[in-house]
Order: C-alpha cells, then sequence, then structure tokens
C-alpha cells in the first residue's frame, strides 16, 4: 500500500466519496451541481406529511404561556420539551380551570418547573417523556380520565391494531 492515493488516483486526504451527494442528493433536497444545505423549492403546503400532519406552524396561547413560564426560569427545560401528550394534557388542564375557577394549569407548570430546574440537559435522556412523566403524577385522576376517553373513541371508531379485543383478529366476511 502506502503512497497516498487509491487505485483510482484519488488522495486517501479524506473519507472515501462513495457518489452518495450525485445518486441520492436529489432525494434530500441537494441537486447535482450545487450542494446546498436548504430544501430547494420544495412547497410547505399541505401535502401528503404522514399520519401526523408535520410540524404545526401556528402558534397557540399555550406557546406563549409555555414560552413566558421557561423565560423566568434559568432551568435546562426547552419549549420543545412539551410534546403532543404533555400539551394535550396542559390544555385540557387549562380548560378545566376555566370552567371551574381553579389554577391548576400553573401548578402544574410550576411543579414542572420545580422539578428540571435543578437538572443538568445531559441527565435526562428523553426530556418529553420526563415531562409527561412529571405531569401523569401531578394529577393521576385526570391522566386516566384522558386514557378511558382516548380507548373509548378508538372503540367507537372500531380501529386499533387487529380489531379484536387483546389483540384477536376479526372475524372474515366471506363473499358469497
Amino acid at each position: 500500500f502506502g503512497g497516498g492515493s487509491d487505485r483510482f488516483g484519488g488522495s486517501h486526504d479524506g473519507p472515501a466519496d462513495l457518489g452518495g451527494s450525485e445518486r441520492f442528493g436529489p432525494a434530500f433536497g441537494m441537486d447535482r451541481d450545487h450542494d446546498r444545505g436548504d430544501r430547494g423549492d420544495r412547497g410547505f403546503g399541505k401535502g401528503s406529511r404522514g399520519k401526523g400532519g408535520g410540524k404545526r406552524s401556528e402558534r397557540t396561547e399555550l406557546d406563549d404561556l409555555l414560552e413566558e413560564a421557561l423565560a423566568d426560569g434559568d432551568g435546562p427545560l426547552k419549549t420543545a420539551d412539551f410534546d403532543f401528550a404533555a400539551r394535550r394534557f396542559l390544555t385540557e388542564l387549562r380548560s378545566r380551570d376555566k370552567a371551574e375557577g381553579n389554577s391548576r394549569f400553573q401548578e402544574a407548570l410550576d411543579m414542572v418547573l420545580k422539578y428540571t430546574s435543578q437538572k443538568d440537559r445531559l441527565s435526562v435522556r428523553k426530556w418529553p417523556a420526563y415531562v409527561y412523566t412529571l405531569l401523569q403524577k401531578f394529577d393521576p385522576t385526570l391522566m386516566e380520565e384522558m386514557r378511558e376517553r382516548d380507548a373509548e373513541r378508538r372503540r367507537e371508531k372500531g380501529g386499533g391494531g387487529f380489531g379484536g379485543p387483546r389483540g384477536e383478529p376479526r372475524e372474515r366476511k366471506l363473499s358469497d
């Protein structure tokens, strides 16, 4: 070996170019002549973004409240650590607060901030899961109500896995 070049006359200075950017570049928004980091002229309108529909672009009142609460503290928590489930739980708390005149939403947020403020960002592997767990512990009965309501909706809708209870397959209807 030796000599500092490969059998095709290229050098070994950097990683081997296997032609990936040329072959797969268009799939990742890069054109062949110019390797740019943006996504080209790909539109961001409503399209096939999968089951979840992609990221939300509109800001909500909850976003503002979370940002305001996180700006006051100097903990490791970020707004992105509040995933869909956590936001849904907080939204439910907030709507009940408005109806009943409580302040449980703020209490839940304060509790999450209290428990996360002393943590280092690297000490928690999955922040969204940790935040959700804290919220579950804040009000287990509300969490159970929401779970039961979701299960009821799934039963009414008829979806869910194999369709039968506990993974049992549905009866197949044979056509005559």
